[in-house]
This record gives structure tokens, C-alpha cells and sequence, in this order.
């Protein structure tokens, strides 16, 4: 009888759906300038390490409901890395308006548009693609602080879209 209820619990689990991944909490994972650290929960903090022009800057996000796995090639990992390159812009904004143009640029880029394509997201509306031509063209003009300071609202916003888009997956 012991063994039927095994059995049958074995067969429960296994026809239940979905399920969580499990997460080892203490798990430290380092690639390149990114560290995944696993804990309670099923929670891996990720954090991204970036420099640009003598400045140093460090991007945190939480993602759950995956195994670390594939937190290391998900690409909301993006969100820690857009936030490192956002504080880098801070500390340039007062200082080098190009500089903050450039940094700005390469935030938006290592993030993406991955949530465009994510389930629910057709209720979005992105206007950033068009908010960074005219942040083009107000560089081209030699307008950097300008540029600068809408290549990091459109940085901000897309960040905000991924939160929203994938929200309960990535903090």
C-alpha cells in the first residue's frame, strides 16, 4: 500500500503542469562582467559591471521563476546592464554631454526591444524608435546635451517597458 502511494504521489508531481524551477540559494555564477547570485525563494540576483571613460558603474536587477540556467542567457539580464549604463550617464550629464549621448546609446543598445515580441505586450505603446532618431538628429546638429537627455528617457522608458512587460519575472 506504502508503495501505491508512492507511486501515485511520483505520478502527481509529474502530470501536475507547470512548475517552478528549483534555485540552490547560495549559487554564484560569474560571466565575464556579470554575477548571478541565487537565494530564497527561487531568486537570482543578477548584477552587470560596466566602464566607460573612466567611470565605473554597477547595475542590479531580480529575476524569478527561471533556473539559473537560463537566467545566464535571458535577455532580462539587459534590465541590470541598462541600469549600470544609466548611472554612468548620471555621473557624465553634469560634465560631457557627448560622453552622456554615447553612454546613453550604448545602454539602449545592450538592452534591446526584446519585450516587442513578448506575450502581452501588444497593449504597449513604444514610441522610443522615434524618440531616438530625433536624438540623432539633434546630435547631428551638435545639440549633445539635448540629444543626451532624450537618449536617456527613451534608456528610462524601455527599462520601465521591460519592468512592465515581464513584470513578476524580472524587478
Amino acid at each position: 500500500m506504502t508503495r501505491l502511494a508512492v507511486v501515485l504521489s511520483v505520478l502527481t508531481v509529474a502530470c501536475s503542469g507547470t512548475t517552478t524551477p528549483v534555485v540552490t540559494p547560495g549559487q554564484v555564477v560569474i560571466v565575464g562582467d556579470t554575477t548571478f547570485r541565487t537565494r530564497e525563494g527561487g531568486v537570482i540576483d543578477v548584477s552587470v559591471h560596466r566602464t566607460f571613460r573612466e567611470h565605473d558603474a554597477t547595475g542590479t536587477a531580480a529575476l524569478h521563476g527561471m533556473a539559473l540556467e537560463a537566467a545566464q542567457r535571458s535577455a532580462l539580464v539587459g534590465v541590470a546592464t541598462a541600469r549600470a549604463w544609466l548611472s554612468i550617464v548620471a555621473a557624465l550629464a553634469a560634465t560631457d554631454a557627448p560622453a552622456t549621448y554615447e553612454a546613453a546609446q550604448r545602454g539602449i543598445d545592450e538592452l534591446g526591444t526584446m519585450y516587442r515580441g513578448a506575450n502581452g505586450s501588444r497593449h504597449i505603446i513604444d514610441d522610443t524608435g522615434h524618440a531616438i532618431l530625433l536624438a540623432r538628429m539633434a546630435a547631428d546638429r551638435g545639440d549633445h546635451v539635448g540629444a543626451g537627455e532624450a537618449l536617456t528617457k527613451v534608456l528610462r522608458d524601455r527599462v520601465e517597458i521591460y519592468l512592465r512587460t515581464f513584470q513578476g519575472t524580472v524587478e
